[in-house]
């Protein structure tokens, strides 16, 4: 008998075994969860190396966001924002003025950020627009959770609310009298919350009700974690509990030395091992029966673990970050850092990331076996009948050249009319692929999220992006785009309007328009009036970068969506000085995210538009070595004192540039400083001092000759202060006059 039931289990874990990687992709998908167990899969091969520094100059908290080619951080002073993990790149940032200490929760398109006041925000993950708010008025530092439409909060008082995620209402809420401020974990049907009185509960997703609870006597100090069969937290005495996430009964309890002081991560992807610091160090612990493996000595035991596959990367001694085998705590990979880790660890396509208390997110990486992909033209939209390609390239490190297959997902099989295929099988790195979309007149409008999946067979190595196809009727387009200004000079001011046309209740609009900083001085962005009817649930806001010549704008309704056409935003700007080429000035739209009434998304037609800047009149100033006249336009009158020459280089008196170059000036005594600014320009010059900074950016003046001070009046170098400022310079050496043409702005 004992026989015949050992060969039915044989066949039968044969059979599954046959299922395995299915069931093991479900199942990977359903758990993982970045930012509460740093449970990840894929595999990070060694030597690493610094790839990418994004430096913020705030400290981070809370956690690090990884997300369809994104790093999404927060800081301690209340600053949001999104950059990209191939360059660093800025994408968006939003200033909220309040601590922030819970780590952020991002789904698809949305991103959930709550400050330690209350105060919650749903953002759109590409753009930064706000999408909707809610003040609970109750103190958070617990991580959100999300999951389907449900945003659950804990807050410090002890409540517990799931938020219907698409416009932040109350779904139900629970209060278990008790201070929470860790992490909720899910596991199936039912979430997982301890409080710092020593109380686990088992609560309903779906509806609040309190399936179990028990207490241990003792204050909990980590987050929940959901295991195979177990929910596991920690104490501050040193103890690890193992609870039966179905009935509540307690598997067992293990004593540590010290408090555990980190949520716990899962390595490798069976969950085997549990890792978590516990005050003064970091372990391993068997999560089938508690028992220590291995321990890591470290000074600040306060970040949580994060693992790829069989390693473990965790903060170490002197500012570090190291990375151990999470099976023997073998030191695999180490490096220092230039400041202490601040902001929990992430780990996505083959990147590590740290946030750090000066304000950095670092990218770690192959230095050998790396590749990534980008996808160029991320969003389409095409009627029945017509076709489009999404380019995606390829980049790798040097000496990679290992064979990479692609993939397409997110079509149905029902899609009918839409053909998908790629223009080649394999890309040899770094390259090219096209993945060609192409529809008949029977094709359906439908919205399609496609993910793109890169695979190399040789390091078992994989890499993914996103794509959105929209398939609509003919003649449905919303339509972006600005209005073309007249006869413009330079020195004009002059107003652009973006208008959208066929908007169907749409609840968001977010983009950003490119604007060349040589030609245009960006004065103001005026709000819109697409959203009407109530005002105090519309948000707008416009985020300058004047160094990247461009402008994101965020501009939503909380309530539903509006249909029809009109305003989005006004653009002020003033024209600078006409170059004799007659360059025409280019806007256009990147970055663009509709979303409408329940926050799916929509794509746009955009149009850009380019315009010349006419040169007006020119303003001649003449001026003569040791003379006291000034020739403004053939008009004489006197100066304080006269222009003269030192070491081959002119000096005049800096009232001659501040009043006839349209720049303003700033002497700042205690630096003997000089500043002059001109539109978004700022020239900060010294007195004898033979260098300036131009925006910030240190530059020493022809010939080492400094600004000074004679008899009283201040003198600054001509040359290069006049051509800094657009003036051009002529110099007449038999009667020593120096002639500047200025363009005289029209008004």
């Amino acid at each position: 008998m004992r026989t015949r039931l050992t060969l039915l289990f044989v066949v039968f874990m044969l059979t599954i075994s046959a299922f395995l990687p299915a069931f093991a992709e479900e199942w990977y998908a359903f758990q993982k969860d970045e930012s509460r167990s740093g449970m990840v899969k894929e595999t990070l091969y060694f030597p690493l190396q610094e790839r990418l520094r994004i430096s913020l100059g705030e400290t981070l908290t809370g956690g690090l966001l990884v997300h369809d080619n994104a790093v999404y951080y927060s800081t301690t002073k209340g600053m949001i924002g999104c950059s990209s993990v191939f360059n660093g790149e800025k994408v968006w940032s939003q200033t909220i003025g309040d601590s922030i200490k819970s780590c952020m929760m991002i789904s698809n398109l949305d991103l959930f950020a709550i400050t330690e006041a209350g105060h919650l925000y749903c953002l759109d993950a590409k753009t930064g627009t706000i999408l909707w708010t809610r003040h609970l008025n109750k103190k958070v530092t617990a991580p959100l959770l999300k999951f389907y439409r449900y945003l659950i909060v804990a807050t410090v008082d002890g409540h517990i609310y799931a938020l219907n995620a698409l416009d932040g209402k109350t779904i139900w809420d629970v209060d278990l009298h008790e201070s929470i401020t860790h992490g909720i974990c899910l596991k199936f049907n039912s979430l997982y919350v301890v409080t710092e009185k020593g109380q686990i509960a088992c609560i309903d997703s779906q509806n609040g009700k309190k399936h179990w609870n028990y207490y241990v006597n003792a204050e909990i100090t980590s987050a929940p974690i959901a295991g195979t069969e177990s929910i596991y937290f920690g104490d501050k005495k040193g103890n690890l509990y193992a609870y039966d996430y179905i009935t509540g009964r307690q598997y067992w309890k293990q004593e540590f030395a010290n408090s555990f002081s980190t949520p716990f991560s899962f390595c490798y992807f069976d969950k085997r091992v549990l890792c978590s610091g516990v005050t003064d160090r970091y372990v391993g612990i068997s999560a089938g029966t508690g028992v220590e493996m291995w321990s890591y000595s470290s000074p600040d035991c306060t970040i949580p673990p994060v693992s790829a596959n069989r390693v473990v990367f965790l903060p170490g001694k002197d500012n570090s970050i190291v990375a151990l085998d999470s099976f023997d705590g073998t030191l695999v990979f180490s490096d220092t850092l230039d400041s202490p880790i601040s902001a929990g660890m992430a780990i996505s396509n083959g990147k590590l990331f740290i946030g750090t208390q000066n304000g950095d997110i670092l990218m770690y990486a192959s230095e050998n076996f790396d590749f990534h992909i980008e996808i160029e033209n991320e969003v389409q939209t095409i009627s029945p009948g017509e076709s489009c390609q999404f380019k995606i390239k390829v980049v790798s490190t040097e000496g990679f050249h290992d064979p990479v297959s692609f993939s397409a997902g997110g079509f149905p099989c029902s899609c009918k009319g839409v053909a998908r295929w790629f223009d080649k099988s394999q890309v040899q790195p770094p390259g090219e692929i096209v993945l060609v979309v192409d529809t008949t007149e029977e094709a359906q409008p439908a919205k399609y999220r496609i993910s793109i999946q890169a695979f190399s067979g040789k390091r078992d190595i994989e890499r993914e992006a996103y794509a959105v196809l929209v398939i609509q009727e003919k003649g449905k387009d919303t339509v972006l785009s600005l209005e073309t200004p007249k006869n413009i000079f330079d020195g004009q001011e002059f107003s652009i309007p973006i208008r959208v046309e066929n908007a169907d209740k749409v609840r968001s609009f977010g983009y950003t328009i490119k604007y060349p900083t040589d030609l245009l001085y960006l004065k103001d962005v005026k709000q819109g009036d697409f959203f009407m009817g109530n005002h105090e649930d519309v948000f707008f806001n416009a985020t300058p970068s004047p160094s990247d010549g461009k402008v994101s704008i965020n501009y939503s309704r909380n309530e539903l969506g509006e249909s029809g056409s009109g305003t989005l935003a006004t653009l002020v700007f003033e024209a600078k000085t006409a170059t004799l080429e007659n360059k025409p000035a280019t806007l256009s739209f990147t970055n663009v995210s509709i979303r409408d009434t329940l926050l799916f998304s929509k794509t746009a037609v955009t149009t850009s538009i380019s315009f010349p800047i006419q040169r007006g009149k020119t303003t001649l100033i003449t001026l003569q070595i040791g003379s006291m006249t000034v020739k403004i336009n053939n008009r004489s009158s006197s100066i304080e004192a006269p222009p003269y020459i030192k070491n081959g280089r002119t000096l005049v008196p800096l009232r001659i540039i501040a009043e006839n170059m349209r720049s303003n000036v700033e002497w700042v005594a205690k630096e003997q400083k000089i500043r002059l600014t001109q539109y978004d320009k700022i020239i900060d010059l010294w007195i004898n001092k033979s260098y300036c900074t131009i925006n910030g950016s240190k530059t020493v003046l022809p010939d080492q000759v400094a600004p000074e001070i004679t008899n009283g009046r201040t003198f600054i170098p001509l040359r290069f202060v006049t051509e800094q400022l657009n003036g051009k310079v002529e110099w007449n050496g038999s009667t020593q006059t120096i002639t500047i043409e200025y363009p005289n702005y029209k008004k």
